[in-house]
């Protein structure tokens, strides 16, 4: 398990800088104002394990082997000690956004039998403005913008695309209206993981343009982590508490962006007393 720490300046910052830094800046910082406050002592919350898979690209039928061994190695850890509750898709779960795809990594991932979540990426778009074939298999409150609780936690999937773009992405007034009318309904001392596709947090590769703006509605509730995709790379950086993380991709046929370009897989992740930990289990190619 590698272990994030988050260097701190020294120098005190007064109140008139704090306000005249930018958002980017203070985030990459770890200088938020939010991070100079006491820590938030967490309600209770329960313990359970989870995966987070991102980028799976599915393709065509030549790409069902691989992904059968994803879930097979995903479902034997219900077996292991702790159990598995849920599993997270963050995003670009097809090609190229079409209905078959999207039917196919449905069917697989009911086999692996607990809960599976969803989130859009910019791959799920059939072209400019269309994803209806991503909403018909996936409805809307169930894959663009939801939140959910399970054994004390919270976790919100958020839909961080527009239309097909994949560079200097902003996320969409929707996805932000929602975000604004929601967050105030979330317990702001439970903890809180959030997931979705760009990644987010403007340190990270290939950032949501609108990193900065999320994380700054999310100073003040007790977020443990933020999971992302879109770069096929394994990236950390901290926010507060969270580890807003990017992993390889876990694909047949898309190759990753650094240079393990070979080494396919996901995150097993383990939520105890407030804290999420995660390590990286590989998948073998065919």
């Amino acid at each position: 398990m590698r272990a994030y720490n988050a260097s701190m300046h020294t120098a005190p910052l007064s109140r008139r800088r704090l306000l005249r830094a930018s958002a980017a800046a203070l985030i990459a910082a770890n200088l938020w104002p939010g991070v100079l406050a006491a820590d938030v002592s967490p309600a209770d919350s329960g313990a359970f394990r989870f995966v987070v898979v991102n980028d799976l690209h599915y393709f065509d039928a030549d790409c069902g082997p691989f992904f059968q061994r994803v879930v097979s190695q995903i479902r034997a850890h219900r077996d292991e000690p702790g159990g598995l509750d849920l599993v997270l898709l963050a995003g670009d779960l097809s090609d190229w956004g079409q209905s078959f795809q999207f039917a196919a990594v449905k069917d697989l991932f009911k086999t692996v039998g607990v809960p599976f979540h969803v989130t859009c990426g910019n791959h799920d778009w059939a072209d400019w403005g269309d994803r209806n074939a991503f909403l018909d298999a996936f409805p809307a409150k169930e894959a663009l913008n939801y939140a959910f609780e399970h054994k004390g936690w919270q976790i919100v999937g958020f839909d961080s695309s527009n239309q097909n773009l994949k560079s200097r992405v902003k996320v969409t007034p929707e996805a932000f209206g929602w975000l604004d009318d929601h967050l105030p309904k979330l317990d702001r001392k439970r903890p809180l993981i959030v997931f979705t596709h760009f990644p987010m947090h403007p340190d990270l590769q290939w950032p949501s343009a609108s990193a900065a703006d999320v994380l700054n509605r999310l100073k003040e509730h007790n977020l443990q982590g933020v999971f992302g995709g879109h770069c096929h790379a394994y990236r950390t950086q901290l926010f507060q508490r969270a580890v807003c993380q990017t992993n390889v991709c876990c694909s047949h046929r898309v190759r990753n962006h650094d240079p393990s370009q070979s080494q396919k897989g996901y995150f097993l992740c383990q939520a105890k007393e407030g804290k999420v930990e995660r390590k990286f289990v590989e998948v073998k190619p065919i």
